[in-house]
């Protein structure tokens, strides 16, 4: 059986393995060695594409643009510090008017106004502090008549002390004074910019709101100018009167002075200055974001977070890589160790074989050693030795038999020859000494007789017992009436 599965097994590696076992182990040692080089070679490369300095530079830019500040939240900070209830019915408009949403609330309303307007050069920021008056900057624009008496309605609900006004301007855009001068030819006055012009507004909206700034406090009539007007404000007054421009303010930040005419008379040009107040909003301007800033930081980022994700893709190419790899080297350890397990298994029967071999040699020699006529003649021997011995104890046992029967013929006598002396001894009326000795001699003669006949009962059964065994010796027992 075993050289037949080894031939077997030997078959079907050789078949599996091109008829050259040694050459296929071999070659499975090169495959997986192979395999291994290649997946260690394309871990290597994960090396290269590592994403944690692209996702770095990415929350870098992401830090930056937070680091510009929420310029909308600030703002708020800085109007409710002009009114304290700016807040409250901002958010009264967002859940009211806007249902929650910031876009339905805005297409209803703009304000407070200050949310809307940034001066990016600080140096203008100062001075427009000059030009806006709080109840402007912490006022609401009601987009429409019906928004405008809903408002209006909840402010006066809200009480007097709420001191919010609430506007309704018509105008969607913005035209300055036809004859206005434009800034670029009043520099050499000190003049940098009109106050519309350096005010950063929505484009979607810059138009509505500067409208509403002109009908409220005349944004158009501001000129934001540096210290050196100061000593040309007087070439800057003709300038504006030869232009036909009237009822300027210009702010600068020594002094601020206003040109205008007089109501009586000719009209002559009038002058008249003043030094810049101290307003508590005068820091609401300064939460501005620089928007160019912002906008390259924005451009830096959406070109960041595409690096990383072309760098991701990338990665993840070479991890899919690594892992079909991985599978490869997986699959030729699993051959080799197939075939091995192969080689092991042929060994063992071999092994088995040759074990099996030892032990059957030597009694290969003894049968070839044995003589069969010779043990047949002895084992005929033995049996005539045996047979003999059977017919002696036969002959034995029925000697026993034949003293057996003499021992109850003369147990029987004697108990007959018993019992006649009692029934004479039972009729006898006088000397009866003669009888009892008579009885008395019988009955020692019975049990001699007695005797007699369980020793040749026992010599019978003893004898059986060492020819045929305990059977044959209780089947006599039984017979002889034990």
């Amino acid at each position: 059986g075993d050289e037949e599965e080894l031939r077997v097994e030997e078959q079907k590696v050789s078949v599996a393995y091109g008829g050259d076992v040694a050459a296929a182990k071999k070659a499975a040692a090169d495959e997986v060695r192979s395999a291994r080089q290649e997946l260690e070679a394309r871990e290597d490369d994960l090396a290269n594409y590592e994403l944690g300095e692209h996702e770095g530079r990415v929350r870098s830019i992401e830090d930056q643009i937070a680091g510009l500040g929420d310029p909308m939240r600030l703002k708020q900070v800085e109007a409710a510090k002009m009114n304290s209830a700016v807040p409250h019915v901002g958010k009264w408009v967002y859940e009211q008017v806007g249902g929650g949403s910031k876009e339905a609330a805005e297409a209803k309303v703009l304000g407070p106004m200050l949310l809307y307007l940034d001066l990016p050069d600080k140096g203008h920021q100062k001075l427009a502090v000059q030009a806006f008056p709080a109840r402007t900057l912490t006022s609401f624009l009601a987009r429409d008549e019906g928004t405008r008496d809903q408002l209006q309605d909840e402010l006066k609900r809200r009480g007097p002390q709420t001191r919010i006004t609430v506007f309704r301007n018509r105008a969607k855009t913005f035209s300055p004074a036809p004859n206005r001068p434009s800034s670029a030819d009043m520099k050499r006055f000190g003049v940098t910019a009109w106050l519309d012009e350096a005010l950063r507004i929505r484009d979607d909206l810059r138009g509505e709101v500067l409208a509403f700034l002109k009908q409220q406090m005349g944004v158009d009539t501001y000129l934001l100018a540096t210290p050196a007007a100061v000593g040309k404000i007087d070439a800057l007054q003709q300038f504006l009167q030869q232009s036909g421009m009237t009822g300027v303010t210009v702010l600068t930040p020594e002094r601020v002075y206003r040109f205008g005419r007089s109501k009586y008379g000719a009209r002559a040009a009038t002058s008249s200055s003043s030094l810049p107040q101290r307003h508590r909003h005068a820091a609401c301007f300064s939460v501005v974001v620089d928007t160019s800033r912002k906008k390259e930081l924005e451009g830096q980022l959406k070109e960041a977070r595409k690096g990383l994700e072309l760098k991701r893709k990338e990665r993840q190419a070479v991890e899919r890589d690594v892992g079909q790899l991985q599978q490869k080297l997986d699959a030729a350890k699993g051959r080799q160790v197939e075939l091995n397990n192969n080689t092991v298994r042929l060994n063992r029967l071999a092994a088995r074989i040759d074990q099996a071999k030892k032990r059957l040699d030597p009694a290969r020699e003894s049968v070839a050693d044995f003589n069969a006529d010779a043990q047949k003649e002895g084992y005929r021997r033995r049996l005539c030795d045996a047979h003999q011995r059977s017919l002696d104890s036969l002959q034995k046992a029925a000697a026993a038999v034949k003293r057996h029967e003499a021992a109850l013929t003369k147990l029987a006598l004697v108990r007959v020859g018993l019992a006649a002396a009692e029934a004479q001894l039972a009729e006898a009326e006088g000397n009866t000494d003669e009888l009892d000795e008579r009885i008395a001699r019988l009955r020692r003669e019975a049990e001699a007789a007695k005797a007699e006949l369980q020793a040749v009962r026992e010599g019978l059964a003893g004898g059986l017992m060492h020819e045929k065994g305990p059977d044959s010796a209780e089947a006599l027992a039984k017979a002889l009436g034990y």
